[in-house]
């Protein structure tokens, strides 16, 4: 028996006003209209039913039809959903993409940096990992417009640039992953900033560490034979280099791997 369905029966027996039919009935099309409005990208949507009481900060659990529909729209948000992550509403769009959906959420009084079990992320993190670096920024309280460095790196050419106000700034020779283990390409942005990383699963120093979107890829400090040769990081073959990489670009730094 479900808990709503419980809820429910109980409620016509309840005298407390607080658990009438009426008012199950309203709380469950809230959520019912949030979830999918999440789902649809549908901020008037969104708006309707946060206006109706849905709570920004409830658990989803997804019915079948909403599972399968998160699957057609994001494996990966999916597969985190299926794998033990408890989602809050901000959690969804933000693996989503849905930066002006967020920014409702966020207005109505979803908890900004409040994780979900399972991973222990917050919004921003789900954002970043699924390929929404902007977002990310937005919701880690980055200011949008503070974009004075952005670093691309090519994989073909094994060279990394960056860019201060838009103008060439300093390249690199790099290495990148290797066949088995390659650089995923994709839009990142720098989440942390270490000296002096160590793999622990390795066992090597990772000197001037920039990680890329809370995940174990990142630039740093390491050999360079002129191929792509690292378990999936982006080796800057000089150290001088990789420490004013290191220096100059902030958290919330835009990384492009193409």
């Amino acid at each position: 028996m479900s808990i709503v369905f419980l809820l429910l029966l109980l409620a016509q027996f309840d005298p407390d006003p607080r658990f009438s039919l009426a008012i199950l009935r309203a709380q469950q099309q809230a959520r019912n209209d949030l979830v999918n409005a999440v789902l649809s990208n549908n901020y008037a949507l969104a708006k309707t039913a946060l206006d109706e009481k849905a709570d920004p900060n409830a658990t989803i659990i997804l019915f079948p039809s909403e599972s399968a529909l998160l699957k057609s729209l994001s494996p990966r948000m999916y597969h985190y959903y299926s794998n033990g992550a408890d989602f809050r509403p901000l959690h969804l769009a933000a693996g989503l993409g849905e930066g002006d959906i967020c920014q409702l959420l966020v207005a109505r009084g979803a908890k900004q940096f409040a994780t979900s079990k399972g991973y222990d992320w917050v919004a921003a993190q789900f954002a970043a990992r699924v390929g929404h670096p902007d977002l990310a920024r937005t919701l880690l309280g980055i200011d949008p417009k503070d974009d004075r460095y952005r670093i691309e790196i090519s994989l073909p050419y094994q060279k990394l640039t960056v860019y201060r106000d838009g103008v060439r700034f300093l390249s690199a020779g790099i290495s990148t992953g290797r066949g088995d283990k390659p650089t995923p390409p994709g839009d990142y942005l720098v989440t942390d900033k270490i000296k002096l990383e160590r793999s622990t699963l390795y066992k090597v120093p990772m000197p001037y560490f920039l990680r890329l979107s809370f995940s174990e890829v990142g630039i740093h400090y390491g050999v360079n034979p002129g191929h792509p040769a690292s378990h999936g990081c982006i080796r800057v073959g000089s150290e001088a280099k990789a420490q004013k990489i290191f220096e100059c670009c902030p958290i919330g730094t835009l990384v492009r791997i193409q």
